[in-house]
């Protein structure tokens, strides 16, 4: 009964996370408390199972974390950050908790948490197609400020909305196909609708693994992980590779400044200058968080436009760029293992197919849009993984 009550707030809860991404660590350390305390149902030898199954999680994690550290100690600063530090490895520890914590739940909580994860989803949906329908009646967006256009006020939720439709149509469409068709329907016209190419190709990306795993079997899903770990691995090379230009970055002059007409022309420019930050420190790199204090005024695009706002917007490249060979080759590592598992952890194809969208997602947006130590989008990443190990608990069968 309790489980029954909670899924009113839970429900609010989701919404309110894909309106406001930033509550997602708040969220993750709920999960971790509540879940936590109902773990110690689960015997030694269940614990000593799941740790099993999950070790190379673990371990590349472990591993970041490590090099993460040890990077610190040739910041080329002599100012390290090491309060993110510690606040990456705080969210690392919880999501772990977390997730293996999962295991213990009863079935009666894994169904509430069902059940407010597909009416969360669909109440985020609602919120958000109210707020962008004002932003582009209005010109003024509900929260948020912006430049141009006020429907980028909500491309962080375009990206929570492209991320959670897994878990609510994995839900969704044990309930009924129907209901999952719609929704799915509802999900794309909203986000085509948005200004986010993220999240649409995104989902694009999550249903062509779908459907390619579900179809073609397991050695699409693992051919698909291998070529993921190894263009993570080389994606500063295929930079400088594609176009001999992008090796000139360009400095901003009063006679011929910089033209950047949009935030794909902007990333190019920005990955390009990543690319050769990347040669000057090829081998350890410039250390952890380091993004943020690499010089580069010289190369602003415009008086108010840095060429790096912050990060590379790329996880491949912030990893080669501050952790160096050691962090990629980890990070690639882990990346294929996770992959790996989705694609292996059961023969039904559809189950599957949903658990490596989800991961397909949220790693394409990883490697647009977001820093890879921004702490919401880490706990982003674990809350994913709970809600879709939960959601696929119950799924029927359906022959490969």
């Amino acid at each position: 009964m309790t489980c029954r009550y909670a899924v009113i707030p839970g429900s609010i809860a989701v919404a309110l996370m894909i309106a406001a991404p930033k509550l997602t660590v708040a969220a993750l350390v709920l999960v971790a408390v509540v879940f936590g305390m109902t773990a110690w149902r689960c015997s030694p030898e269940e614990v000593l199972s799941e740790i099993r199954r999950n070790r190379f999680f673990t371990i590349g994690l472990i591993g970041i974390v490590l090099v993460a550290i040890a990077s610190s100690g040739w910041h080329f600063s002599s100012d390290p950050d090491y309060e993110a530090l510690a606040k990456v490895l705080l969210i690392f520890v919880i999501g772990v908790l977390a997730v293996f914590a999962v295991a213990g739940i009863p079935k009666a909580t894994g169904r509430a948490v069902n059940a407010l994860t597909l009416i969360g989803f669909a109440l985020g949906l609602l919120v958000i197609a109210i707020a962008a329908t004002v932003a582009a009646t209005s010109g003024q967006p509900l929260w948020g400020s912006f430049y141009f256009d006020p429907l980028t006020t909500l491309n962080n939720s375009a990206a929570m909305l492209a991320l959670f439709f897994w878990p609510a149509i994995a839900v969704a469409w044990r309930l009924s196909p129907r209901m999952a068709t719609v929704l799915t329907v509802l999900t794309v016209i909203l986000l085509s609708c948005l200004s986010s190419a993220a999240s649409v190709t995104a989902l694009l990306s999550g249903f062509t693994l779908l459907v390619g795993r579900r179809f073609l079997g397991r050695k699409f899903a693992i051919t698909g992980a291998a070529i993921a770990a190894l263009l993570m691995v080389a994606s500063p090379s295929a930079l400088n590779w594609a176009d001999k230009n992008w090796e000139e970055v360009p400095k901003l002059s009063a006679e011929n400044p910089p033209i950047v007409k949009n935030s794909f022309q902007h990333r190019l420019v920005m990955w390009a200058f990543v690319a050769k930050r990347i040669e000057e420190k090829p081998y350890l790199g410039w250390g952890f968080n380091a993004s943020r204090h690499i010089p580069q005024e010289e190369y602003r695009l415009a008086p108010n436009m840095e060429i790096m706002p912050l990060h590379p917007h790329n996880l491949s490249l912030q990893t080669r760029l501050e952790l160096g060979v050691p962090g990629v080759l980890i990070l690639a590592s882990l990346v294929f293992a996770v992959f790996y598992r989705l694609a292996t952890f059961t023969d039904d194809g559809w189950k599957s197919g949903v658990a490596m969208a989800a991961a397909t997602g949220w790693l394409f947006v990883a490697n647009v849009s977001y820093g890879m130590w921004q702490s919401w989008w880490i706990a982003l990443a674990f809350l994913l993984a709970i809600l879709m190990k939960i959601a696929l608990a119950e799924c029927p069968r359906t022959p490969n």
